[in-house]
């Protein structure tokens, strides 16, 4: 909107952007995205991610930082909200993985779990789903087929 604009302009100490043709109106700021784009960079070069989060969104601009893997282990509201737990993987240990989406009172959520291992239903599937018989998985072990 027209006030986040604004706001992006005070908080990054860039008030001039404001009078600058180049910015003034919406369409101008379309037309010249990349020397836009280019000044922002330049102004989030200069900063931490936190503080350039922080700052803009004390203004009034809806900014989020893209989180990496390490954000998102360490995000309070993912912590407060149990988003994501520990599951038990065979060969890992305790892996976190994302939980439900939503939390019901009523109908609660099966804790995650983790993938199956190499290989672990391999005797499943070819006795119940492909109905080969015991002999003739021996027989495909033996002969190299399976590991």
């Amino acid at each position: 909107t027209e006030a986040q604009w604004q706001a992006l302009c005070r908080a990054t100490g860039n008030a001039g952007w404001l009078a600058d043709p180049r910015f003034a109106p919406v369409a101008a700021r379309q037309a010249n995205r990349a020397a836009l784009e280019a000044a922002l960079a330049a102004w989030t070069g200069e900063h931490e991610v936190a503080e350039i989060e922080q700052c803009l969104q004390a203004a009034g601009v809806p900014v989020h930082r893209v989180s990496s893997s390490a954000d998102l282990l360490a995000d309070p509201q993912l912590a407060q909200r149990r988003h994501l737990q520990d599951a038990e993987h065979p060969l890992l240990g305790p892996v976190p993985l994302e939980g439900a989406r939503a939390i019901f009172s009523r109908t609660p959520a099966r804790p995650p779990t983790t993938g199956p291992t190499y290989g672990q239903h391999t005797q499943q599937v070819l006795r119940d789903l492909l109905g080969l018989a015991d002999e003739e998985i021996v027989e495909l072990t033996v002969a190299g087929v399976l590991e």
